[in-house]
C-alpha cells in the first residue's frame, strides 16, 4: 500500500507534462487566436485611434490582451502571475513604440537609422508580440 500511495503523485505530476509537450502547438495556435481577437475585432476603432493619446486607454488595451492571452495557459494549469505581467508589460512598450512613433500606416520614420514605414512598424509590431507569445510558452 505505501509503495501505490508514492507512486501516485509521481504519475500524476508526470502526465499534465507529457499532455503539455504534446499539445504545445495547440497552446500557441489559442495564444495567437487570443491575440488577434484582442488586438484587432476587440480593441475597436476607439481604443486603436486614441491609445496613442491616452496612457489609460493604452493600459487597459495593453491589460485586455494579456488576460485574453493567458486564458490558454490558464486552462491546461500552467499559468503562472509572472506571465501575465511580462506579456501585460512587453504589450504596453510595443504598443507604446508604434503608437508614438507612427500615427498612420504611410508614416515613414528614421529607426536606429533605418527608415521604416508605417506599414513596417505595424509588421514590427506583430513580430515583436508573436515573440512575447512564444517566449511565454518557451518556459510553461
Amino acid at each position: 500500500m505505501g509503495v501505490e500511495d508514492s507512486t501516485l503523485p509521481l504519475v500524476a505530476g508526470i502526465l499534465p507534462a507529457l499532455y503539455i509537450k504534446e499539445n504545445t502547438m495547440s497552446v500557441i495556435l489559442v495564444m495567437f487566436l487570443m491575440h488577434f481577437l484582442a488586438d484587432f475585432p476587440l480593441q475597436g476603432p476607439f481604443l486603436a485611434n486614441n491609445k496613442a493619446k491616452s496612457k489609460y486607454l493604452l493600459l487597459v488595451h495593453s491589460f485586455i490582451w494579456a488576460m485574453l492571452v493567458c486564458i490558454p495557459l490558464v486552462t491546461i494549469g500552467t499559468y503562472k502571475t509572472w506571465m501575465l505581467v511580462f506579456l501585460f508589460v512587453t504589450h504596453i512598450l510595443i504598443d507604446y513604440w508604434k503608437c508614438t512613433t507612427f500615427r498612420d500606416e504611410f508614416s515613414v520614420r528614421r529607426v536606429l537609422g533605418i527608415s521604416i514605414s508605417g506599414r513596417q512598424a505595424f509588421l514590427i509590431d506583430q513580430l515583436l508580440h508573436a515573440g512575447t507569445i512564444l517566449i511565454v510558452v518557451a518556459f510553461m
